[in-house]
This record gives structure tokens, sequence and C-alpha cells, in this order.
């Protein structure tokens, strides 16, 4: 396959772990695109968090040996940014100008942000075929529903419509695109992928359990931003359930995107706070150590497209419960390596934590069928290179519709 010159535009970019799995999904695709040989460039902001900016803001970087350099555009507000999802780069016509002209191919991550309306217009203006990868937020959920229907009907849906392509990380998505007018042969499935190599080297069990001064009970963690759509409150009423026959602690952890004081209240009235931890945003070695001694991981999510935690749980050894109202769920409860529940129901979610525990040598197997299928279908060289084909594809009809 011919080398190419591929341009990623996304709002934010390594390492604003902040903004959940787009920043690392992004990166990573990136990363293994640019190992394959192709030159690869990134348009991005400087959002870390609500109060920090990249050091390198206003600047590009250059990475993997030269074949990846990285644009990070200072933001106007990143307040605005964490809050509003309201980015407002400075310089990024300039920066489509220098990094994108060129281009194959521009892909464009996550959905309803300037950038993205910038960079497709862009590829119009050029007949540079763009593809879009929404990750979830194609649909009117959780903030500023009426302000989305608006932008929707304003530029965006047509955006969208106007693709070359579509990459939908699951089924659950297809409905997504169709529903905001993609017609279903510019939809294309690819899985999110993993960087399997970072498991390869674990931290010891117990590392966590000392760090946090936890007792011998059983943890169950939950992993990920805290936001309405995660089924916190459920878990919570499911822990309460298990508690009255067994210890059990609940480990919170995750960055606040103005939920949290929606959990605290919800703990405090079940009067959990004494089996409750909360630790914050967790990354690298300490997210990793959190799995390991974790007894299982719940993802109780609803509208959650493909959450990246049940399977780095897998990989750390430790089983999970998720909810069957997400993509994950779609492919965990199809290749069998983990529980799923249905959506908002806490009595089920406890059955199903209690079932985890109970009975260690059936979710030791699931586990282990979880790593080989997680290598196997999810590493990034096979979606990267999935992702490279279907470039092709758009690029062949210069605008025109694709067809599978």
């Amino acid at each position: 396959m011919p080398k190419l010159n591929i341009t990623h535009v996304v709002p934010y970019f390594v390492p604003a772990w902040a903004y959940g799995g787009i920043p690392r999904l992004a990166y990573e695709l990136a990363r293994e695109q640019a190992r394959m040989g192709h030159h690869v460039a990134v348009i991005t902001t400087d959002a870390m968090d609500a109060r920090s900016r990249h050091p390198e803001s206003g600047r590009t970087v250059s990475m993997e040996d030269g074949r990846m350099c990285v644009r990070y555009l200072r933001n106007l507000s990143n307040r605005h940014a964490y809050d509003h999802q309201l980015f407002l780069p400075f310089g990024l016509g300039k920066a489509l100008d220098e990094l994108a002209a060129d281009s194959n191919v521009i892909h464009i991550h996550g959905h309803r942000h300037i950038l993205e309306v910038a960079a497709a217009r862009f590829a119009a203006a050029r007949g540079i075929p763009y593809v879009i990868t929404a990750n979830g937020s194609a649909p009117r959920i959780e903030r500023k529903a009426a302000i989305k229907g608006a932008l929707d009907a304003i530029a965006l849906d047509k955006v969208l419509r106007s693709a070359n392509a579509v990459i939908a990380v699951c089924r659950e998505e297809i409905k997504q695109y169709t529903d905001r007018g993609v017609t279903r042969d510019k939809i294309h499935i690819i899985p999110n992928g993993l960087d399997v190599e970072a498991f390869d080297n674990l931290p010891r069990a117990g590392a966590f359990r000392a760090e946090w001064s936890l007792d011998d009970s059983p943890i169950v963690l939950y992993l990920g931003k805290i936001t309405p759509r995660k089924g916190l409150v459920h878990l919570a009423r499911a822990l309460n359930i298990i508690r009255q026959n067994r210890k059990i602690r609940l480990v919170i952890a995750g960055n606040d995107m103005g939920y949290l004081p929606q959990v605290r209240r919800e703990i405090m009235d079940l009067d959990m706070s004494g089996i409750t931890l909360f630790t914050g945003l967790l990354r690298g070695m300490s997210k990793r150590a959190a799995y390991v001694d974790a007894n299982v991981t719940v993802y109780p999510s609803e509208y959650e497209i493909f959450g990246l935690v049940p399977f780095e749980s897998i990989l750390c050894g430790t089983p999970v419960v998720v909810s069957d109202d997400c993509g994950c769920g779609e492919i965990i409860g199809e290749a069998n390596i983990g529980e799923t529940v249905p959506y908002g129901q806490p009595d089920k979610l406890a059955q199903a934590i209690e079932g985890v525990i109970d009975r260690p040598e059936e979710s030791t197997g699931r586990v282990e069928r979880g790593k080989a299928f997680i290598r196997e279908n999810l590493a990034w060289p096979k979606i990267a290179a999935d992702t490279v084909e279907l470039y092709g594809k758009p690029a062949r009809v210069s605008g025109e519709e694709t067809s599978e």
C-alpha cells in the first residue's frame, strides 16, 4: 500500500486524559499509522482540563522520528472548552493550510466542535476526502440538547452527511449516524483499538490497596468520567444491596464533569460514605494498579458506544460487569468475556456483581478468553490497518458516496 499523508483533527489530544477516551484513541491510532510508515499530522488544541494548558501550547511537536507532528493550538478559554465543549483555537485556518493541504485524507474525531466544521469545509474546498469517527458523540444526549439540535440544523448534520465515510465503532452506533441523516453505505464498522503492549507489565498486586489504606474487602471498581449517563447512582444502589450480606468496598475513580455532587449525595443518603472511596482521575500505572486490585470492574453506562475501561480491566486480569445498553456490552456479551446486565436495574446489577465475586473460576475463564480476544481483534496494528484500508475507499471516489 502506498504511504499516505494523513491529517487527524481532534479537539483534545495526548495527554488530555481528563476528556476521556477520544484523546487516547486519536493518539494511539495516529501513532500506529506513523509506525506503519505513513506521514501523520495532528491538529488539536492545548486543552488539558478546565484549568491547564499543554506545555507546548501554540507550537508544533515532532513525534515518531519525524513521521508524526502535532500542532497544539491555543484555546481562547479552556474553562469554556471543558464545561461547554466550546473550543475556540487561535490559528486554526493557518494550521490547516500548513499541515493538511497535501493530505490524502483528513480524519476528524468527535462531533460538534469548531475544528470539525473548519476541517470539513477545508477538505470540501480542496477536494480532500474526510472521514469522521464520532465515537458516540452524534446523539443529542446529556447536556445542552436544544443547542445541539440548533447546531445540527445549521451545519453539523450536513458535516456528517457530507463526509466521504463515517466510522461506527460498534453496530449500536450505526443508528446514531442514520438518525442524523447519514446514508448506510457511508457507515463502516471499525472498533476502537487498545495499546495491548501497555498491559504486559502490570503493578504488583496489593499496591493500590496499600496506597489507599484499603482492607481485604472485595473491591468493586468504577473507572471513567463522572457524568449522569454513567449509571453511578444505580451502581451505588446495587452496592447498598450487596453490603447487607457481606463486606464490600466501592471505588469510584474518575474526573468530575459536573455530576460528582449528585453522586456524593446519593452515597450519603444510602449511608455508604464509609465504604466508598473517590480517588479522582487515575493515570498510567496508578490506573492499572486499581484494575489489578479490584475484584470486579463495573461499567453501568447508557449510550456508551465503546468504553475502553472493560477491555483494559480484562487485560489487567480483572473480570467485568457492563450494561447491555452500550457498544462494549455488545462485544463482551457476544464474545462471552464478561457479564452484561440491563441498564438502570440495581437489583440485577447487584446479582451480577456477586456472581462474579462468588464464582472466581468462571470469571477467570472469561478473563482469559477476553485477553485472547482483545489481542487478536482489538490491538492497534489491526485497527490501524483496517482504518487505512478504509481511507482508500473514499479517496477513490473523491467526495461521492462510498459503498461497502
